[in-house]
């Protein structure tokens, strides 16, 4: 004798059905590759003082290292709500990372993430060869914050990320990376 389908039956066999077409989508190995093939990145740490800059791994191995031989900074890491970058009375610091992301030779991604120190001022930049450098909103970010700014980019030229720390004056930059 024929069963009738009733109308749960028929929406757990779509819902079983869509479960399993999902779980083979996510779990063919080339979808993950292909997207890691269209990005290149960079990234940089570097460590910002009252008296200079310095590129971890370029002029000091580690941030540990820095504070070993610097111990008047302890205290900017140890308690950076304390310690603003202007600060005139103890030792300022700021140490985070800045990196540029690029998608397809469509989008470029700059971003920072500010592990220690008092809080500063930045301005995310994307430069690209033979290209205007392009900006993003100055903005502040205090320890364990992050600023990001995304642009279209050209299919021409390498892209390299900036940013400009506005109580230094200075402009922090990753290597280029390549645009394909």
């Amino acid at each position: 004798m024929p069963t009738s389908a009733t109308a749960g039956s028929v929406v757990a066999r779509l819902t079983s059905l869509a479960a399993a077409t999902t779980a083979s989508v996510l779990l063919v190995p080339s979808t993950a590759v292909a997207a890691d093939d269209r990005a290149q990145s960079s990234s940089v740490e570097f460590i910002v003082t009252d008296e200079g800059s310095y590129e971890v791994g370029a002029d000091v191995e580690s941030l540990g290292d820095f504070l070993d031989e610097n111990p008047e900074y302890v205290a900017a890491v140890a308690r950076p709500e304390e310690v603003g970058t202007l600060a005139s009375d103890t030792a300022a610091l700021t140490h985070g990372t800045l990196r540029i992301r690029t998608t397809d030779c469509a989008t470029a991604t700059v971003t920072y993430t500010k592990v220690s120190g008092g809080p500063i001022t930045v301005e995310p930049r994307i430069g690209q060869i033979g290209r205007l450098e392009r900006k993003g909103d100055p903005r502040v970010v205090s320890s364990g914050g992050s600023a990001s700014f995304t642009t279209g980019i050209s299919s021409i030229g390498n892209v390299q990320g900036r940013m400009h720390v506005s109580e230094q004056g200075t402009t922090f930059r990753t290597d280029f990376v390549g645009c394909r």
